[in-house]
């Protein structure tokens, strides 16, 4: 039985695509290739794409993780609250005249 070469950068690129959980047909056009190939290098890791397509991978990856970054960077609250709330109408307004 052959035993697969060490390749520890191309394992750390593929690990880092599998947690970005992509859309296997969406990247397969991306790349070029048909959506079995991405999965058999991305998921089975049964074959392994060659440089051209490892240099693509990690450009979308990279992609992918910064329009991640300004997604949740953009869930700041934009509303403008007010420092006291104006009474809901069914609490009762004070209609007492000010007491000297």
């Amino acid at each position: 039985m052959t035993q697969k070469k060490s390749t520890p950068l191309l394992d750390r690129l593929l690990d880092r695509i599998e947690r970005l959980r992509p859309n296997k047909s969406e990247l397969a056009r991306i790349l070029n290739v048909d959506r079995q190939r991405v999965y058999h290098w991305v998921t089975a890791r049964t074959t392994e794409p060659g440089g051209e397509v490892t240099l693509a991978l990690q450009q979308w990856a990279d992609a992918k993780e910064v329009n991640k970054r300004k997604a949740l960077g953009s869930a700041i609250n934009t509303a403008k609250s007010k420092a006291h709330a104006t009474p809901s109408s069914y609490e009762k307004r004070n209609t007492d005249p000010p007491r000297k």
